[in-house]
């Protein structure tokens, strides 16, 4: 009871234990890096940044390939477009979504780029969309045609037709190999006349349909499928080469191709000048005069918030289910490379899906129905049944598979917090609900509602919409923490992981900015950081008196500098960020939308933040708080942040590379701290973009006396 030791000596300065759960450590502060190796904490890396043009959408991992906002697909290294806007949507007439009447078909919006890479080059690229999915092959291929549904005709070994001899029309459907829609821009309907047959039996130019479709949502398999076809009123026939002897062929021009299973061509044709119809031997086929090297399917419409990769899997989640793509050889053709649905998960109408995990052996998926959220887990076997565990008033947002354990954001409650599942039970590891110290008086409760979640090497990668958070481990125990802060304003608004990098995007005064972190030895970090160490609370019975604080700590160079914040009794110090604003002594100021009979007495200024003490009853919100002090004189200033602390002191290096310990002494005198209940401490690290301040330990000694 007569000495205390606040922080012990010499403990990893990341392992505080934190207040809001027991199990690992949540660190609170700003662009932290406590992870590294010398058990210190440093400002974070701050990696490469860069304007980015907000007309990219995605790009592949090496950088070659981007897709624009235009839908069009750019090979950077060539700087050509490889791929236009027009994804064979002019096949599709209108579709009925899960949700929704009937609307024109749309390219929808770009989300994301996948380029499969052969020997010399790219072999095949994929564009995803919230309506489509395109694919673009590197070598193109010739589809079989198959003649169907005959009538009058008779199909030969060669897959050709011929007159029966009974009929003198001849009518048919013709079918084109493929999973998914295209358009020609020529087909060709060819006859072949034996050498010795005479050519007084021809055949009329043909009557051909051509279609445009409608799609509807399936409930029972949960996609799109092929409702109704409409002829074509601008489909064109040339048909003044049909009964020459030399090309004996009519031409289609621009015919829309629809997946395997439906007619894109309905043929008519007749004998003519024959009496004799067994005498009319000709065969007809039907051929495509060039190659093809792309497709489109269409998806029921999705969220761009839903679509994640997972090693070489592509999960895109609908309203209902949540479906596995892949890169699949085609084992007719080994001369392309086709993107795929491999797996679909999904149960009951009345589920929506969030998300997937796909483990070596097991599919796990994670739904939500009304106010609980489920649970399923698939073997690895299409069409299996999977095993489904309902947990009353959860809600999943995204899930993440971390060696054996699966990392989840959920809300319970409504409160989203971090849970881990093992594959028998959901821990809660982080809440997402954390009262904020700061602005707790006015009624304001912070909560860090992540968003979403992905791995990124050794880290769990969380993230809100202005804060990026890493969640590892820091020695022998888990530990949270925030790696960087936005400034005020800035919104993220994609992050995602190529290779050994991180990339984060943001907006920024309407300008897209890519920040990339890497695990490479050579490192740029954020010129500041700040950590707070989590509010000590004493008992009643208790009061104390400080006495001394000692920081142990390296500053690499000069332009180091360390700033010690300190805070006793809840309420006592206000301090308020505030650019360009100065303060007279002992002016007295008020907030906005609050009441109570207070003042905040102006102490000091340090940059641009200002402190005040408070005189009077602690001031409690009134209505919408927006953030604005109030002078005597009716002047009003916004501030940004605030907190209940004063600063102390700083640590320089005045003469370069420092290591050592600095010694507070004597900061109730000093500082004529009233007695209390609460302590907090606060660091703030200023550096270079090349170097940064360490902290090593932090010990706080201080006098306790029975009352």
């Amino acid at each position: 009871m007569d000495k205390l030791n606040f922080y012990q000596q010499g403990a990893k300065i990341g392992l505080q234990q934190d207040k809001y759960s027991m199990a690992p450590w949540f660190i609170e502060g700003k662009n932290l890096d406590i992870f590294w190796s010398s058990q210190s904490v440093k400002a974070s890396a701050r990696g490469s940044e860069e304007v980015v043009s907000d007309e990219i959408v995605d790009m592949d991992e090496r950088g070659r390939f981007s897709l624009r906002k235009d839908w069009s697909v750019w090979d950077n290294e060539r700087n050509r477009i490889i791929i236009g806007n027009n994804y064979n949507n002019r096949a599709i007439k209108n579709v009925v979504y899960s949700y929704d009447r009937k609307r024109p078909i749309s390219s929808g919006k770009p989300l994301k780029l996948l380029v499969s890479r052969g020997e010399e080059d790219w072999e095949t690229i994929v564009v995803i969309t919230t309506t489509l999915i395109h694919t673009k092959i590197r070598r193109w291929y010739s589809p079989k045609v198959k003649l169907k549904n005959i009538s009058g005709c008779i199909v030969n070994p060669d897959g050709s037709i011929s007159a029966d001899g009974k009929s003198k029309q001849l009518t048919f459907e013709a079918d084109f190999e493929g999973t998914g829609f295209r358009r020609l821009n020529t087909v060709f309907i060819k006859k072949k006349v034996p050498d010795d047959a005479p050519l007084e039996w021809d055949l009329e130019a043909p009557e051909v349909d051509n279609y445009t479709y409608g799609l509807r949502y399936d409930r029972a398999d949960d996609m799109l499928k092929l409702e109704s076809h409409t002829k074509r009123s601008d489909f064109q026939v040339i048909t003044s080469a049909w009964g020459d002897e030399t090309y004996r062929h009519a031409e289609l021009l621009d015919v829309n191709l629809a997946p395997w299973g439906w007619n894109s061509l309905k043929i008519k044709t007749r004998i003519k000048n024959g009496e004799n119809a067994q005498k009319c031997n000709y065969k007809i086929y039907v051929e495509p005069d060039e190659l093809i090297d792309n497709w489109t399917i269409y998806i029921d419409e999705i969220a761009s918030s839903n679509l994640k990769q997972l090693g070489d899997d592509i999960i895109i989640k609908g309203i209902r289910s949540s479906k596995i793509y892949n890169f699949l050889p085609d084992n007719l053709r080994f001369d392309k490379i086709e993107f795929g649905e491999v797996f679909s998960v999904g149960w009951d109408l009345w589920v929506r899906a969030q998300d997937v995990v796909v483990s070596d052996s097991q599919i796990y998926a994670f739904s939500n129905k009304g106010e609980d959220g489920i649970i399923s887990v698939y073997p690895k076997v299409a069409w299996e049944d999977g095993e489904h565990t309902t947990y009353p008033w959860m809600n999943f947002i995204e899930a993440v598979r971390k060696n054996s354990l699966i990392y989840i954001v959920a809300k319970n409650r409504g409160v989203t917090g971090l849970y881990v599942y093992n594959g028998a039970e959901l821990i809660p590891i982080i809440s997402g609900s954390i009262i904020d110290e700061d602005n707790d008086v006015l009624g304001y409760e912070l909560q860090v509602p992540f968003t979403r979640i992905l791995e990124y090497g050794k880290f769990i990668v969380l993230w809100t919409r202005d804060k990026v958070y890493f969640y590892g481990k820091n020695w022998e125990s888990n530990a949270l923490s925030s790696v960087l802060e936005l400034k005020e304003g800035e919104r993220i608004t994609k992050i995602d992981v190529v290779k050994y990098k991180l990339r984060v995007f943001y907006k920024s005064a309407g300008v897209v900015k890519k920040r990339e972190y890497s695990s490479t030895s050579v490192k740029n970090y954020q010129k500041e950081f700040e950590i707070r160490f989590p509010i000590q609370i004493w008992a009643h019975m208790l009061e104390k008196e400080l006495k001394e604080l000692e920081v142990s700590y390296l500053l690499p160079s000069k332009e180091c500098v360390l700033e010690v914040w300190w805070g006793v009794g809840k309420y006592h110090f206000w301090s308020f960020l505030i650019e360009w604003a100065s303060f007279k002594p002992w002016e007295k100021c008020s907030i906005k939308h609050t009441q109570g009979e207070y003042k905040l007495i102006y102490e000091e200024s340090n940059g641009a933040w200002h402190t005040f003490i408070l005189e009077g009853e602690v001031p409690s919100l009134q209505w919408f708080w927006k953030r604005t002090l109030v002078r005597e004189n009716g002047e009003e200033l916004s501030y940004t942040e605030i907190h209940h602390m004063r600063r102390i002191g700083e640590i320089c290096a005045d003469r370069g590379y420092t290591e050592g310990v600095t010694r507070f002494v004597n900061l109730h005198n000093q500082l004529q701290l009233p007695r209390g209940h609460i302590i907090q401490i606060m660091v703030k690290g200023y550096g270079t973009e090349f170097n940064t301040p360490e902290l090593y330990s932090v010990n706080l000694i201080s006098e306790q006396k029975q009352r």
